[in-house]
C-alpha cells in the first residue's frame, strides 16, 4: 500500500494485521482523490474509522491543511501513528482513539468543523444507520462541505448524511464510493 499522489507520493504504507481492518485500495483511493481534485487542497480533513490512516494521509500529501484521524482498536492507532511518521507528517495530523460516536460528540462541542470527511466503517456491520444519526447530531461539516463513504457495493448508502443528500455513487469491483457534498 503506498501514497498514491501528492507531495509523499510513493511512500509505503503498513497497513493493521488481521481481518479487522480492511484498507482502502490504492486504485479506489486514487480514485476518489482523482474525482474530488483540487477540493482537497487547503481542508482541515476528518477520517472517521481511519484504519491505517491512508485515507487521511493520502489527503495531507494532496494538499489538505489538517487531518483528524479517529480509529478505535489500539494496534491500528499504532499503525496510524507510524504511517504518520513515516510521511513526516506528525505537524499535521491528531490521532482520537474513540468509538466515532464519542469521538464526533466531542468533535462538535470544540467546535471543530470538516471540510471534508472520509468514512470507511466497517463492510460487515449495520453501522450506516448510527453513523448518519451521529453525524446528523452533531455539526461538524463545514459550509461546502464533502463526505466521502466507502461501502460493500451491495449495501445501500443512506439517502443523506448530515442533512447532505447523495451525489453519486461509483464502483469499483466490490467496493462503492458514494459521495455527498453540500451546498
Amino acid at each position: 500500500m503506498r501514497i498514491t499522489g501528492g507531495q509523499m507520493k510513493g511512500i509505503v504504507l503498513r497497513a493493521p494485521r488481521g481481518l479487522e481492518t480492511r484498507p482502502t485500495s490504492d486504485k479506489v483511493r486514487e480514485a476518489v482523490f482523482q474525482t474530488l481534485g483540487g477540493l482537497v487542497s487547503g481542508t482541515r480533513v476528518l477520517d472517521l474509522f481511519a484504519g491505517s490512516g491512508a485515507l487521511g494521509i493520502e489527503a495531507i500529501s494532496r494538499g489538505a491543511d489538517f487531518c483528524v484521524f479517529v480509529e478505535k482498536d489500539r494496534s491500528a492507532v499504532r499503525v496510524i501513528a507510524d504511517n504518520i511518521a513515516r510521511a513526516g507528517m506528525q505537524d499535521k495530523s491528531r490521532i482520537v482513539r474513540s468509538d466515532f460516536r464519542d469521538a464526533v460528540k466531542m468533535l462538535s462541542r470544540h467546535g471543530e468543523t470538516f471540510r471534508l470527511i472520509l468514512l470507511d466503517p466497517p463492510y460487515a456491520s449495520d453501522i450506516l444507520t448510527g453513523v448518519a444519526a451521529t453525524l446528523a447530531a452533531n455539526p461538524i461539516v463545514a459550509q461546502g462541505g464533502i463526505l466521502v463513504l466507502e461501502h460493500f457495493k451491495k449495501t445501500t448508502a443512506p439517502d443523506s448524511l448530515a442533512g447532505i443528500t447523495t451525489a453519486e455513487t461509483r464502483y469499483y469491483g466490490q467496493t462503492a464510493i458514494t459521495y455527498y457534498r453540500s451546498s
